[in-house]
């Protein structure tokens, strides 16, 4: 469920800490930089995750805004609310430039919208029979008269 969630906006900051397709035996996960660290794999040159292309865990470990820390809210979210494990899923017919769906959970209902570009979305949440924020991890995100300002690569639970 939380690939849907999963949207960041720094292209450096891979989500598995490292740059390029699974199917590419050139990747590794970027552990420290210079390949300090004694996780660091090395019986393969890496190629697509270097120094000058992904910033490494241990850089990204005390950057509040980072995509490590960004992810780890979320998973923190989903363990903590059964809804986000559980629920019914339901797709929203949104923009293409947002993807949305609702989860319910007996008398409980979440809607979820993520801006998949890296640009700033408006939406107005009429429609969604929602009126305020309930999770996000820009906390700067509010919802205002009725509508809500997504930015670049950002994710919202609404309700």
């Amino acid at each position: 469920m939380f690939v849907h969630l999963l949207y960041h906006h720094n292209p450096k900051e891979m989500v598995h800490g490292y740059l390029g397709l699974v199917s590419d035996q050139t990747y590794q996960f970027h552990w420290d930089y210079d390949g300090k660290a004694s996780e660091q794999t090395l019986w393969i040159e890496p190629v697509n995750s270097t120094d000058e292309t992904v910033i490494p865990l241990s850089a990204q470990i005390d950057d509040a805004k980072s995509t490590y820390n960004y992810f780890k809210y979320w998973v923190h979210l989903r363990n903590e609310h059964e809804i986000l494990r559980t629920g019914e899923l339901q797709a929203l017919s949104l923009p293409e430039s947002l993807l949305g769906y609702e989860r319910t959970n007996i008398d409980v209902r979440w809607v979820i919208i993520h801006n998949l570009t890296g640009d700033a979305q408006s939406l107005v949440l009429d429609s969604l029979n929602v009126t305020k924020k309930i999770y996000a991890f820009d906390q700067q995100l509010e919802v205002i008269d009725g509508s809500l300002e997504l930015p670049p690569y950002s994710s919202v639970i609404l309700q």
